[in-house]
């Protein structure tokens, strides 16, 4: 007889902690990514974006760009960088674009 209420009473536990942990894992957040990430400040032609390690300050519209990583992701982004760390390959479908970036090596 106890075997069958401490199963009773186990599987309760377990069906409340696992609804506890759905609700929790699919709250909601109300502000869309882009408002997260990107808060123009137009008084000084900078923008705030938010990263993982916090806040940066940037121009609206950079003139110098150096990449470290994730070449591709900038040159979608229309962005020409002047130097970069990364190595290009005649697979790459942004390969074109590499022209007159320099390449920079550890």
């Amino acid at each position: 007889m106890h075997t069958k209420w401490t199963k009773k009473v186990g599987g309760l536990f377990l069906v409340a902690t696992v609804t506890v942990a759905a609700l929790t894992g699919c709250g909601g957040q109300t502000k869309t990514p882009q408002e997260e990430t990107v808060t123009k400040n137009s008084a000084v032609n900078t923008r705030i974006v938010s990263t993982s390690k916090g806040e940066v300050e940037v121009p609206e519209k950079p003139e110098r760009v150096v990449v470290n990583w994730y070449i591709g992701e900038v040159f979608t982004l229309g962005i020409k960088p002047i130097a970069a760390n990364a190595w290009a390959h005649e697979t790459m479908p942004f390969y074109d674009q590499f022209e007159g970036v320099s390449i920079i090596e550890k």
